[in-house]
């Protein structure tokens, strides 16, 4: 059986007729596809939900604050790659459209040529950044259980008079014995003594 590769999908999003032409005209002559087609900011947020993309392109003269603040919540609740075609660019709206999550900003240079390598450098930043954003958000759960282990060794410790590996082999055994895990028994230790407490 053969596997078909779909072609990755994105949501173009332009106010301007003539540059959303070309621009729906470039994507699907390099092979993507258009799923949805917007000239309103304020269809932003309900097409991201009901129609699930891959990337989105953005066509604006200058991104106003309400476009800003649709995109930083996709960036926080949806995140997809974000390219922006625009006219006019200030050291504060690149340093904003950043912010909002835009993998690429392009001024005043809509070259339907180059359009297939500012895509996939837009996906593939994109990438780069969740990959960075999962290995922070699991170095921070490492230190918050490594945090609730060490208190409850310290508790331990305290209550029964004992060293700190003896702690940690008494949270173990409880863990093993009732099959959970060592930051549950932990998190439990420390619920039961600042109750007592």
């Amino acid at each position: 059986m053969t596997e078909i590769n779909n072609p990755l999908s994105c949501i173009l999003l332009d106010d301007n007729h003539d540059r959303r032409s070309l621009l729906s005209r470039s994507i699907a002559e390099i092979g993507f596809n258009v799923k949805v087609t917007l000239k309103q900011y304020d269809e932003l947020l309900i097409n991201i939900e009901n129609h699930p993309c891959d990337f989105l392109i953005v066509g604006v003269d200058i991104p106003s604050q309400e476009l800003l603040c649709s995109l930083k919540f996709i960036h926080t609740h949806n995140p997809k790659p974000v390219i922006m075609f625009a006219e006019k660019d200030t050291p504060n709206i690149i340093k904003k459209t950043i912010d909002a999550g835009v993998n690429a900003y392009i001024v005043d240079d809509l070259q339907p040529k180059r359009l297939s390598s500012i895509i996939n450098i837009a996906l593939a930043r994109f990438q780069t950044h969740q990959h960075l954003v999962q290995e922070l958000n699991e170095t921070k759960n490492k230190l918050e259980q490594r945090k609730i282990l060490d208190k409850a060794k310290g508790i331990l410790m305290q209550q029964k008079n004992i060293t700190e590996q003896d702690a940690y082999a008494l949270i173990r055994k409880m863990a093993m014995d009732k099959g959970e895990k060592l930051e549950k028994v932990a998190q439990n230790i420390i619920d039961v003594f600042t109750m007592l407490g």
